[in-house]
């Protein structure tokens, strides 16, 4: 069934694929700083959906989901879902789609949203860009100092969030570096995770990748938070929020991979020692870690392959 854009706000059947991509405040929490949060405005711009019931599995449901989003049926990754009691959510987490279903669910208003990895490209993705940090450790001898999470469930208030990469130091309980991966339709919605991890205070430093899937390109872009200053009119004090710091582009230009350095003007990117591990240098071996113009590079290409070897497969 080919995905349609509509303005919709229709509900679907359990088995039923999404077909438009829908903004409703209704559903938004009746308290301010709940419809504030960015997890909440990420449900409202998601494609709502009834959760599975009797007639699919929740398997069932989001492998056809997948399949749609990997044989480009749908670009939409984001669904959201209303009502679902907590123990509908822990079956989710627990059942086979688990491995490339990412969820963020409100265990006060009881809205899911999930996020599905397509697998392939995704994860070749995710395992190269941990690939790249790790070696940075190493090669400062700290690789034991710091914890690899994955998609470790963190909550926070009346959330529960999942990144598709995290990193914390061994002293600490909080995540400090967390990564989120999507396809270029949903780098608006990569954008708000990152909001939500950075503003929370659950990390220190975001970076997203977004896939194009018709040209070999994709986007990376490395998170903070930063100074935000209200309106002169305004009487709020001074606050921060998250914003892209540093971005390039990776694109194959004839048969020639190449990195354009965007916000920033820097073909690699630069992760802050102390946002990692909570404390400055101590050595002249520790420093900032560094993600090499050759690294994206190569991250870049085995994303690529596994796209090729996504659509042999179809």
């Amino acid at each position: 069934m080919a995905y349609s854009r509509s303005n919709s706000t229709r509900s679907y059947s359990s088995c039923e694929q999404p077909t438009s991509e829908i903004s409703s405040s209704s559903e938004s929490s009746s308290q301010a700083s709940e419809s504030d949060h960015p997890l909440t405005r990420l449900a409202q711009t998601s494609v709502r959906q009834i959760f599975p019931q009797e007639d699919c599995t929740i398997d069932k449901f989001f492998e056809k989901h997948r399949r749609a989003l990997l044989e480009n049926r749908s670009r939409n990754q984001f669904l959201a879902f209303k009502d679902v009691p907590p123990s509908v959510v822990k079956r989710l987490s627990s059942s086979s789609s688990s491995k490339f279903v990412r969820c963020f669910y409100n265990t006060v208003t009881s809205v899911l949203i999930t996020k599905t990895m397509p697998l392939g490209a995704h994860e070749a993705a995710i395992r190269y860009f941990d690939i790249l940090v790790l070696r940075e450790l190493q090669t400062m001898q700290l690789d034991e100092e710091v914890e690899y999470l994955g998609s470790k469930k963190v909550t926070a208030g009346a959330w529960t969030k999942e990144a598709d990469s995290s990193w914390r130091p061994m002293t600490e309980n909080k995540m400090t570096l967390i990564l989120e991966v999507g396809n270029s339709e949903s780098a608006n919605h990569l954008k708000t995770l990152t909001h939500a991890w950075l503003e929370s205070a659950d990390a220190q430093i975001g970076f997203t990748i977004s896939i194009d899937q018709n040209v070999p390109r994709i986007e990376i872009k490395r998170w903070e938070l930063v100074p935000h200053l209200p309106s002169i009119t305004s009487r709020a004090a001074p606050t921060s929020i998250a914003a892209a710091t540093s971005a390039i582009t990776v694109a194959k230009v004839g048969d020639t991979t190449t990195v354009i350095p965007g916000l920033g003007g820097l073909p690699y990117f630069v992760i802050p020692f102390r946002k990692v591990f909570n404390r400055g240098p101590q050595n002249t071996v520790e420093r900032d870690l560094v993600l090499p113009e050759h690294g994206l590079k190569i991250l870049a290409e085995r994303v690529w392959k596994q796209q090729a070897e996504d659509a042999e497969s179809l």
